[in-house]
């Protein structure tokens, strides 16, 4: 039996196209004999499965052309961040090396688990989180559904709604802004 295989691998590495392979296996089945018979049923199979990798390379090759046209995008850019400031504040300026501290962060943090769907969260740091009833918190695997978002614009909508009471050491920016203006005009007079 060993015989029948190492000839049929020396016809496929031999004539790699299908077509000559099916005509030989053909011209094994005219000849009687079971290994002939059972050397024509893998000539076939290998005509098949080189005809199928033949497809399957230009298929590839034809989508790889596509990706290569000059009409392709050059880059892929996928938003998976976006920070959210305090109405007023200029993230450019130099006057507010603590804004970040102010900030929140609309960020995908995977599509949830129950249903697959959603994943964006309104976040402060790495893990503290604002539910969708309002409450911030460090939520548990189990409770990541009431933490996210089905679509970016809802937690944008969401962080836009509270950036402006987040408070840091007991003041939201606006206050500190106050405080701090205060301060710089009492010690001018």
């Amino acid at each position: 039996m060993t015989a029948p295989a190492l000839h049929i691998d020396w016809l496929t590495r031999a004539c790699s196209a299908p077509a000559r392979l099916a005509q030989l296996a053909a011209e094994l089945r005219i000849s009687k004999g079971p290994v002939r018979y059972q050397a024509a049923n893998a000539l076939d199979a290998a005509a098949s499965r080189i005809d199928a990798s033949d497809r399957l390379i230009t298929k590839l090759q034809a989508r790889i052309a596509a990706l290569e046209a000059p009409t392709a995008t050059a880059q892929v850019e996928i938003l998976a961040s976006t920070l959210v400031f305090p109405t007023g504040a200029d993230p450019e300026s130099s006057d507010y090396s603590d804004l970040h501290h102010f900030a929140l962060n609309v960020c995908f943090r995977g599509p949830r688990q129950e249903n697959g769907q959603g994943g964006w969260a309104v976040m402060v740091g790495e893990s503290h989180q604002l539910s969708r009833a309002g409450n911030w918190a460090w939520p548990q695997r189990f409770q990541q559904h009431q933490y996210r978002w089905d679509t970016r614009e809802e937690a944008l909508a969401m962080a836009r709604k509270h950036v402006d009471q987040r408070k840091v050491n007991g003041r939201t920016w606006a206050e500190w802004e106050r405080h701090f203006a205060a301060r710089a005009a009492g010690s001018e007079a």
